[in-house]
């Protein structure tokens, strides 16, 4: 007599993205760099906190101002995302990422080509949406416009 042989359904498990945060500040002072340790640590807890998610670190530069210079940790980010070690960017603000829309821009578009997601949590722009590059540069042209006004930066 022949048997009968149960295949069990096999159910794709969704892979986890891999996920870093990015925090800045622009001097060294002890004020800057506490808070720069509360961004650091905000973002450990938060990114190792959701079970999608695997913790890729964060990356931080202190006395770093966004617009020139070198920025090693910024720099390594971007490496590990082309070596395809990232999904996901988070960083606090637009501001923390970049001072200025084209740098901004060069940035978002080179992980964009990469499919890698930044997510600006103040602002609530991601920039794989189908919206966030026309967003980023409004709010980052507003911002400007009120540097130049209030400090004719």
């Amino acid at each position: 007599m022949a048997s009968i042989q149960t295949i069990e359904k096999q159910t794709k498990v969704p892979r986890k993205l891999n996920v870093c945060a990015y925090a800045r500040v622009s001097c060294d002072k002890d004020t800057m760099l506490h808070s720069l340790f509360n961004q650091v640590n905000y973002y450990s807890r938060y990114i190792q906190s959701n079970p999608g998610w695997n913790y890729v670190g964060v990356y931080s530069d202190a006395g770093k101002t966004g617009t020139k210079g070198s920025r090693g940790d910024f720099e390594q980010m971007f490496n590990d995302a082309n070596e395809g070690k990232i999904d996901i960017i988070l960083v606090k603000s637009i501001t923390r990422f970049a001072r200025n829309t084209e740098i901004t821009l060069k940035w978002v578009r080179a992980m964009k080509d990469i499919n890698v997601d930044i997510f600006f949590e103040s602002e609530g722009i991601h920039t794989l949406s189908s919206d966030g590059e026309m967003l980023q540069v409004q709010h980052k042209n507003n911002l400007e416009l009120v540097a130049l006004t209030l400090y004719g930066e």
